[in-house]
């Protein structure tokens, strides 16, 4: 059941990027997982040069909040969502080729156990 709740969280929380041509990127292009307690996730994404991107990151009911960071590959960063709000998401261009660190800060789950998912979108042909 959370499982459902957290790809209904994703797809309203893409809806509008959607909207104006951003498709999900096929591959290893998501990110998934549970938790009970806070902490940091870290994953890398290999982007390319002069295209908009959109990630977005949630968590299904109990969950305290998310903080989503994306560095340039030199560790720079170049978006972040810090509200810390059940979902969080950002949009950019990719000013260089190459892998991006992603971190997401996950605040805690007050009720079990809490279940996150994060997408990376892209206008154009995705990988």
């Amino acid at each position: 059941m959370q499982w459902r709740e957290v790809d209904a969280r994703l797809r309203h929380v893409s809806e509008r990027p959607r909207q104006t041509g951003f498709a999900a990127m096929a591959g290893h292009n998501n990110e998934f997982g549970t938790f009970t307690d806070s902490g940091t996730v870290r994953w890398t994404v290999t982007l390319d040069p002069g295209r908009p991107y959109f990630l977005a990151a949630v968590c299904t009911e109990h969950c305290r909040g998310l903080d989503l960071q994306v560095r340039l590959p030199d560790s720079t960063l170049i978006a972040q969502d810090s509200s810390g709000a059940p979902d969080a998401r950002v949009e950019f261009i990719a000013p260089v080729g190459g892998d991006y660190p992603v971190r997401l800060r996950i605040a805690g789950c007050t009720s079990g156990t809490c279940r996150w998912a994060a997408q990376l979108y892209t206008r154009g042909a995705s990988k």
